[in-house]
């Protein structure tokens, strides 16, 4: 293949409460666990678009990008060579994140 390839993806994440009654989302505080807790990448600073403000997400130290869009999280995978790099990085994402929301202290019941 002779093109740079990626994915983009939006995810919704709720996580059941212990009573299962009601859910309560988590994007919001999404990037919190990737950037501030695990040092996972840097966090962006300045403004990117209107809709964009500082600190609103940033590059993960595989070259990817986690951010808030329009109160949901986004990845975005590095830019890649071949397709199998672009599902790797995909599938690690949704690794990566279940796991540090469940470390940031919420339930194992997170579902992206």
């Amino acid at each position: 293949m002779n093109r740079i390839v990626g994915l983009e993806t939006e995810y919704g994440c709720l996580v059941a409460t212990r009573t299962g009654r009601a859910a309560r989302r988590v994007s919001d505080p999404g990037q919190e666990p990737h950037f501030n807790v695990a040092r996972l990448g840097a966090i962006d600073l300045h403004y990117r678009d209107y809709e964009e403000p500082p600190r609103n997400g940033g590059f993960l130290l595989n070259g990817g990008r986690l951010y808030l869009d329009m109160g949901h999280i986004e990845y975005s995978t590095p830019e890649c060579y071949s397709l199998r790099d672009v599902v790797s990085f995909d599938h690690a994402a949704i690794i990566s994140c279940k796991a540090r929301w469940r470390a940031w202290g919420s339930p194992t019941a997170c579902r992206l």
